[in-house]
């Protein structure tokens, strides 16, 4: 995938600087689309992690980073079915009661190729042998843009999805930096410590 989007970025950059803006579009959106790739697959890290109970500690900062990358690309997924999305942000979520791997592997699946990714893309959970699932077989593509025909849907702007990922990063970095606070205020080193004003003699 990074060899990819290397290839796009130069691409992208040699087009705007022979002045083919329009040429451009095309290639930010296969940029996107790829970019998108890393984000299911630390979802899909995270899900294995939390279902079975892989933490380095009590699990918090498992579930919190696993919550980031889901975050980050469920609307993307919601855009082409919100089924799959609250799926994924079920099992996922900041205080989830269960995780499966295999639902959020599912949901994801099945709109890889309206997410313009294949099973290739993605690969699978590897640790010397694949410990989750073995690699998809790819959809086909004519399936799901048919689906896309037939909802009739009216295609996010390119710039409307970029400011969607930002702000579902930015309100997940405020919940991972509560989580954190939490912890260290169940251990007893709280973040914030109250102030102590001197004494005014005489009052």
């Amino acid at each position: 995938v990074n060899q990819v989007l290397m290839g796009l970025f130069a691409s992208g950059r040699d087009r705007l600087q022979n002045g083919q803006c329009n040429a451009v579009r095309p290639i930010l959106t296969r940029i996107i689309q790829h970019m998108t790739v890393p984000l299911i697959q630390g979802t899909l890290r995270y899900a294995y992690k939390a279902e079975n109970k892989i933490f380095s500690g009590t699990g918090s900062k498992e579930k919190a980073e696993g919550a980031v990358f889901a975050a980050a690309v469920l609307p993307l997924v919601a855009h082409c079915d919100t089924a799959s999305a609250a799926i994924v942000y079920d099992n996922m979520k900041i205080g989830a009661s269960i995780t499966s791997q295999r639902a959020v592997l599912a949901a994801f699946e099945s709109n890889y190729a309206c997410l313009g990714i294949s099973c290739g893309d993605v690969g699978a959970l590897h640790d010397g042998d694949y410990v989750a699932n073995n690699p998809c077989v790819d959809m086909s593509v004519s399936k799901s843009d048919d689906k896309k025909k037939d909802d009739n849907k009216e295609e996010l702007p390119i710039w409307g999805i970029v400011v969607i990922i930002l702000l579902s990063l930015l309100a997940c970095a405020v919940c991972v930096m509560v989580v954190i606070m939490v912890q260290k205020e169940k251990s007893g080193v709280p973040v914030f410590s109250p102030v102590k004003f001197p004494e005014i003699p005489g009052a």
